[in-house]
């Protein structure tokens, strides 16, 4: 017996919408705390870090 999409009820997508996209929001936000001592371990300015995510997200701009 093969799952197809109707399969699963709304509230197991919604499920799995939700679970998806806050990994995906905790992943780009869990930098910013941790950028000085990145920054310490790397050996460069915090600025220099702060201009590489910032290019990072202006990248994203441009993804499909």
């Amino acid at each position: 017996m093969s799952m197809t999409k109707q399969d699963f009820s709304l509230s197991t997508q919604m499920f799995v919408i939700v679970v998806a996209r806050f990994t995906v929001n905790l992943a780009l936000r869990m930098v910013y705390p941790f950028l000085p001592a990145f920054s310490r371990g790397m050996g460069v300015a915090i600025q220099s870090n702060i201009r590489m995510l910032s290019l990072r997200s202006a990248l994203g701009i441009s993804a499909p």
